[in-house]
């Protein structure tokens, strides 16, 4: 399964694209399940779990939604202008034949 991924960082007034370094930022994956840590037959770390949604390939034909959640993430050692603020995320995941698979939408709002 591939996967596109399109991130954006809200910097004053306009949505600056993310682009893609050492696999991070708006890049495409040829295979999409490789990127993803969590591996199947383990449980889903919070809040995922908390709301019954999958962290692992392949993923099951539905709609998920998951509420307005506070999670906590380690410290990167990236600079503060890029680990504080609000980022949008598109992720689209395709099959063998490129029909797309899924679309994630994902808001988040970064603070310290």
């Amino acid at each position: 399964m591939s996967s596109d991924i399109s991130c954006f960082h809200f910097q004053v007034f306009v949505w600056v694209e993310i682009p893609c370094v050492d696999n991070l930022g708006s890049c495409t994956y040829v295979d999409g399940c490789s990127m993803i840590p969590f591996k199947a037959g383990q449980p889903c770390p919070a809040p995922l779990s908390t709301y019954n949604l999958p962290c692992t390939c392949p993923f099951q034909q539905g709609t998920y939604h998951l509420p307005k959640s506070t999670v906590e993430i380690p410290q990167t050692g990236l600079p503060e202008w890029l680990t504080d603020g609000d980022y949008k995320i598109n992720v689209q995941l395709y099959d063998t034949s490129d029909a797309q698979l899924a679309c994630f939408d994902i808001v988040v709002s970064l603070t310290k």
